[in-house]
């Protein structure tokens, strides 16, 4: 078993899984199972098109959450295109038709595509029929679900039509869009229409030429709409429940918006302006529906939604024909409503479970296996109708981040990075998609399990200072910080830096220059700092028997880790007696030489088992007269550790407050961009409730230092590179001070002014363990995220003076 692994089992934080004689700690994992999310591209305005795009969506298991994106020619206006990408962030894309510019647009998006590209053209050639197979999951799958499994009592009840009409009906388009047909063209190897009538037990609905459509269909499940079956919804969905989009019926424009509208999550009906008349019996029942739904059990049907994209005067007359109980809530679309802010699709999933993944630890790379959830959804895998090599997603929710020390899985949601994330964490730039709550791995139906690998930390914030056009490297600080911070433990080691709280540590350090030694009494009465050392005497650093902490169990934690050395006088060194010590390991007693206790490494003569005798200096006897102590190691140079001290205090405050968000951290790096030359001290990854991105550059100094004005603009100009791309950026000062000199808390107050979001820090944020719980006075004393951190540093710092 390897040192990481002993350590982490060694801190009970994991579970024990066997596997060839070696321990691997196991991880648990989130995983939903989903339908994949097909981008269908589109000619504008071109009915066939759309009408061909409703088809394909209706073969497929969430077919009607599939994004309808028109796609216009060369040196046409494409925005709506780029703002339905950017709200549906689809896993594939398909061109419904071929075209230059369809074509050219997909060669853009080169990384959308699945892996092994089976669902490239859609279909597949199933070779034992020579007919067409469909590469995404399909909705046979639905109807094999419903027909082996005893029919609950929805299913029970379940209204299947299958409407057919005139292909000259003037709402022929409206119908297929509405409703959904399967197509008859495409040489499939499923008999879809047979599977939707036999095993559902459906009923033949036409629907006449010119003729009213019956009441009936407007709550039946027509095949469109048996592509949502078992799928549920979470997040997204800003438009209302349920409601009715009013437009023309034969604007094609109008029937791709009201398609993506429902794509998007809305439970949407289409009232035709100019054929009211024809839908309005299936209209009425459905908003009869709708108001029997008890808005207490289910929040998002308390209203009624009304969209439209006419005018004002066009819609009234129907909206007044419209009769619902629940309150009418109007909403006019805009060619301005794709955007984030309106409209965040559902995600929709079939069901999550709990899953596990085993670490280990290959070619210098964290690896984690984990084995998918069994498929309950899928019922024939391996039967008669193969659908092995269909395609569906896998979302991971990677909801503890243990095991991989200094590496993540929680991937921030830049879509842009997808090619990043998939070739790091998979080896395949096709398969992964990042998600808000994690990420998507594209799998076949047969797929029992797959090996992620864990970005490094340093890594992936590199790559978000690249995304933003800022190069970046670790400076000599940041090196320097990251190798103290390795030292001091294996696992967790940031938390192992608890020591450097108290201040009469630091001031220790501060002050002893090498090679300046002090005998123990004067390390402890430096460290009891006049009594400022009892405010950390519930400090947990180790464990320990004693509940308070003492200065004698500092100085000898600073010992075992490295800081600080035993040294004894030449003299005693040659003429003290050997001392009677036991082996850590086998118990017997050697007779060990003094000037053996200054050595990192002493092996037991019997049971050759090596251990550290510096640490049984100030653990046994710290109070022996001729030994002194000195700074030792990383901490034996006078460079006062490149001000490592202050930014490992700052991370640990980050820690502490973003705990439940896993924050990923690096130490100083330097910055290049254009003109700008400058380094940061810290970066701070996180996210907030909403799982944005959160960002956090800044400045950390000891408590001779000073910010100055040449600090504040060179992380302001950083920041401004970073917001090009990136949604948020904080800027942090802290310094190991009582508080901020006047003139800092001026040029505090100048940056405040200007809109500029930071975060202040000093010895009462630093020093404690939980920095705001003791004060009643600032906005958060609970604080959870980096704006309200900020909100109190203004409170604490800059409102009070």
């Amino acid at each position: 078993m390897t040192l990481l692994s002993r350590s982490l089992f060694a801190e009970g934080s994991f579970s024990q899984y066997t596997f060839s004689n070696r321990k691997m700690p196991i991880i648990n994992l989130i995983a939903k199972y989903r339908p994949i999310r097909v981008g269908l591209l589109v000619r504008p305005n071109n009915v066939d098109d759309l009408a061909r795009a409703s088809e394909l969506s209706t073969l497929l298991w969430g077919g009607a959450f599939n994004p309808i994106i028109p796609i216009a020619d060369d040196g046409e206006d494409n925005a709506l295109c780029e703002q339905l990408m950017a709200v549906f962030r689809p896993d594939t894309l398909f061109g419904v038709a071929e075209t230059a510019s369809i074509d050219a647009f997909v060669e853009t998006h080169p990384f959308l595509r699945d892996p092994g590209h089976l669902g490239e053209r859609f279909f597949y050639e199933d070779w034992p029929s020579k007919k067409n197979a469909i590469a995404y999951l399909d909705v046979v799958n639905i109807v094999d679900r419903i027909w082996r499994n005893p029919p609950s009592t929805r299913e029970a009840k379940m209204d299947c039509v299958l409407a057919r009409w005139d292909p000259t009906d003037s709402l022929a388009t409206l119908f297929a869009v509405e409703f959904g047909r399967y197509p008859a063209n495409e040489n499939l190897r499923d008999d879809f229409t047979t599977a939707f009538l036999n095993g559902l037990n459906a009923r033949m609905l036409e629907i006449p030429l010119h003729g009213p459509v019956v009441e009936a269909i407007g709550t039946a499940v027509t095949p469109l709409r048996l592509t949502t079956y078992d799928l549920r919804k979470s997040g997204g969905d800003r438009i209302g429940g349920a409601g009715i989009f009013v437009g023309r019926e034969n604007d094609v424009s109008d029937l791709t918006t009201f398609w993506n509208l429902r794509a998007a999550g809305a439970n949407l009906r289409f009232c035709p302006l100019n054929s009211f008349e024809r839908l309005r019996a299936s209209l009425q029942s459905f908003l009869e529906r709708i108001d029997g739904i008890d808005s207490s059990r289910s929040p998002t049907f308390d209203r009624i939604t009304i969209i439209y994209s006419c005018s004002d005067d066009e819609a009234r007359p129907i909206i007044n024909n419209l009769h619902a109980t629940k309150r009418l809530s109007r909403w006019k679309y805009t060619s301005h409503t794709w955007n984030d802010l309106h409209i965040r699709p559902t995600h929709n999933y079939f069901d999550w479970q709990r899953s596990t993944g085993t670490v280990e630890r290959s070619y210098g790379r964290y690896q984690i296996t984990m084995a998918f959830p069994e498929k309950k959804f899928l019922r024939n895998v391996d039967e008669a109708r193969y659908i092995g090599q269909q395609l569906l997603a896998v979302s991971i929710d990677p909801y503890g981040e243990f095991g991989y020390e200094g590496s993540t899985l929680r991937l921030p949601f830049l879509p842009d990075l997808n090619e990043f994330y998939s070739r790091e964490v998979t080896v395949d730039p096709w398969k992964l998609r990042v998600e808000r709550d994690g990420f998507a791995l594209l799998i076949h139906a047969d797929d029992e399990g797959n090996t992620v690998l864990p970005i490094d930390n340093g890594q992936l914030i590199s790559k978000l200072f690249e995304y933003a056009g800022i190069k970046n490297e670790v400076g000599q600080a940041g090196r320097l910080a990251a190798t103290i911070l390795g030292r001091m433990r294996e696992h967790d080691p940031l938390e192992a830096c608890r020591v450097f709280k108290i201040r009469g540590v630091r001031i220790l350090l501060k002050h002893l220059k090498p090679p300046v030694s002090v005998s123990a009494g004067e390390a402890m009465r430096i460290i009891w700092n006049d009594g400022q050392f009892k405010e950390h005497e519930d400090l947990y650093i180790e464990s320990r028997k004693k509940r308070k902490l003492s200065t004698s169990e500092v100085l000898r934690f600073l010992v075992e880790k490295g800081v600080m050395e035993p040294r004894i006088g030449r003299l005693r060194r040659m003429f003290s007696s050997p001392q009677k010590t036991p082996c850590d390991n086998c118990g017997l007693t050697n007779r060990v030489r003094i000037r053996d206790y200054e050595n990192p490494s002493w092996k037991c003569g019997y049971c050759a088992h090596e251990q550290d005798l510096r640490i049984r200096v100030a653990k046994k006897f710290p109070g022996h007269r001729g030994w002194a102590y000195h700074r030792s190691g990383l901490f034996a140079k006078d460079n006062n550790q490149e001000g490592a001290i202050p930014v490992l205090l700052v991370l640990q405050i980050f820690k502490r407050v973003l705990d439940s968000r896993n924050p990923v951290f690096s130490t100083a790096r330097v910055l290049h961009a254009g003109k700008l030359r400058c380094e940061t001290d810290f970066v701070v990854l996180s996210y907030d409730v909403e799982r944005r991105l959160e960002l956090a550059i800044g400045e950390a100094k000891d408590d001779g230092g000073e910010i100055d004005d040449q600090d504040i603009t060179n992380l302001r100009s950083a920041r401004a590179i970073l917001l090009q791309r990136l949604p948020t950026c904080f800027l942090v000062f802290a310094k190991t001070a009582q508080a901020f000199t006047s003139a800092e808390r001026a040029r505090f107050e100048k940056l405040k002014s200007e809109n500029v979001p930071f975060i202040l820090l000093t010895n009462r944020e630093l020093e404690p363990y939980h920095p705001y719980w003791s004060d009643n006075k600032v906005p958060y004393k609970y604080a959870l995220s980096m704006n309200e951190m900020a909100e109190n540093g203004y409170s604490r710092y800059l409102d009070e003076t």
